[in-house]
């Protein structure tokens, strides 16, 4: 895998909240073929008022969730089994079913194989994998918690010795302040993995603080970018 530059990218709940986003994921990820290993959450907020697909899970509403993954297939004119077993699950099991889905039809739309990780697995290039839980040897689905999407583009990247990592979501990056209520607050373009830390400790939530410890043994760079400003700088760290 490593003949080539391999770019491990990890799109957040946001970005796939609806099949008219999703496109817009979809071009980013063509417009570099280095961009090859694809993280993917569960469908986010399309307005404020709206809830997550993980929280419905969660909260047992099913067809609710089967409407919002309907809609989206239906819209991006893919083909794909959306049903699964809920009944006498556990929670982390259900509660993940909006990053398996999720994967399933981004891999559909792509054409690209979806594959999920567990134990033993080798991760090949123009791969979807879902985010935010893991599969163990037996079988059993352990949930990373919230944020946890982050944290398995890092393993991923790890795994495969990723050239870069790069994290969208739905924020230029990371700030000195709260953009959302300061005007004038500062993008940093670049940042160690100790000055990263520092800001992610105090609570700023644009990375999950375990995502680090992944890719900083092996100098991995983590690059946060904007799904809906895709040519911004963003913020590069490492």
């Amino acid at each position: 895998m490593k003949n080539k530059k391999v770019i491990v990218a990890k799109f957040g709940g946001t970005s796939l909240a609806c099949a008219e986003n999703i496109r817009l994921v979809a071009e980013i990820i063509k417009s570099d073929p280095a961009r090859n290993i694809i993280i993917v959450s569960a469908p986010g907020k399309r307005t404020r008022a709206d809830i997550k697909v993980t929280d419905l899970l969660l909260g047992k509403h099913i067809e609710l969730v089967m409407e919002r993954f309907r809609d989206i297939t239906d819209e991006l004119g893919v083909d794909v089994d959306l049903a699964f077993d809920y009944e006498n699950r556990l929670p982390d099991y259900v509660g993940s079913r909006g990053e398996y889905l999720m994967a399933k039809i981004m891999a559909a739309y792509l054409g690209f194989k979806f594959v999920e990780i567990g134990s033993g697995v080798r991760f090949e290039t123009n791969t979807v994998i879902p985010g935010f839980y893991v599969v163990d040897k037996n079988g059993v689905v352990k949930t990373l918690g919230r944020g946890g999407s982050d944290v398995s583009g890092a393993i991923v990247a790890d795994k495969v010795n990723a050239d870069v990592y790069e994290n969208w979501t739905d924020v230029d990056g990371i700030f000195d302040r709260d953009p959302n209520r300061h005007a004038d607050a500062m993008l940093h373009e670049k940042l160690t993995y100790d000055e990263a830390r520092e800001i992610i400790n105090r609570g700023a939530r644009v990375l999950h603080p375990r995502t680090l410890q992944f890719v900083e043994p092996k100098n991995i760079p983590i690059h946060i970018k904007n799904t809906f400003n895709p040519t911004g700088k963003g913020t590069i760290i490492g």
